[in-house]
């Protein structure tokens, strides 16, 4: 639930990254899309190679709610119909149109 943070003096202090917003039987799920360097999005499916390198199983894609992708992603109806006339299906590996994600990763 903390992370470090670096003070002037360079000594690390604890500050909190995140909260629990719900508890339950069961534990919690984050949706999330990851931007380099440079500010540019990098595409769900590379994020998910690289966390299987690393032994992390997450999900990737809309999660078979394209509704709830539009509406957390931002997508207006014509980048909707803009991504279907790409190619993009629930399916693909088509991440990222026109620099956009299309999707998002998830891991619980």
């Amino acid at each position: 639930e903390g992370g470090g943070g670096e003070t002037k003096g360079g000594e690390m202090k604890q500050q909190r990254l995140s909260r629990i917003i719900r508890r339950g039987k069961h534990g919690t799920i984050v949706s999330f899309n990851v931007k380099d360097s440079q500010g540019k999005w990098v595409g769900y499916s590379a994020v998910e190679r690289m966390a299987t390198i690393y032994g992390i199983q997450v999900r990737t894609g809309c999660f078979c709610n394209p509704g709830a992708c539009q509406k957390y992603l931002g997508l207006s109806k014509e980048a909707i119909k803009r991504n279907n006339e790409a190619g993009h299906v629930c399916w693909d590996q088509n991440d990222l149109i026109d620099g956009k994600p299309t999707g998002s990763v998830r891991v619980s």
